[in-house]
């Protein structure tokens, strides 16, 4: 990006919420409930989102932990976190939805929805993605 005279910077930011049905399905918990930390990242390049990320886990294993502290404090990243709280990645999925086949300018070109489960077959995270158009 640097090589494009482009800053790159990240946000991070963390809150209890309620997931969307789809997320609450993925993760095995009740829809319609706060039951839930979301951590979300936008990835900008000289001010400008390049990628937005969401990461969805249980309350259960999230509360209280660095997976709830806002800003860049996780090293080695959200997988890295987990492994060390107990709850290290067995296997993962994910699904790649197109929006459009033009790109629309301010508009998402795709999202992608990625979730990891533990060797005790528990989904415990689930990330969605998405690029803007630019």
């Amino acid at each position: 990006m640097r090589a494009l005279g482009l800053e790159p910077e990240h946000e991070i930011t963390t809150e209890r919420a309620e997931p969307p049905a789809e997320i609450a399905e993925w993760l095995g918990l009740p829809a319609g409930e706060v039951n839930c930390l979301v951590r979300r990242r936008r990835l900008l390049a000289g001010g400008i989102p390049v990628r937005l990320n969401a990461s969805w886990f249980p309350l259960s294993i999230a509360e209280g932990t660095v997976l709830a502290e806002p800003g860049p404090v996780i090293v080695g990243g959200v997988k890295s976190a987990l492994a060390e709280l107990g709850h290290p990645q067995a296997t993962a999925r994910e699904r790649i939805v197109p929006s459009r086949l033009r790109p629309v300018p301010r508009r998402t070109r795709w999202r992608s929805t990625r979730s990891g489960r533990s060797s005790r077959s528990r989904t415990r995270a689930s990330r969605p993605r998405a690029v803007p158009s630019r």
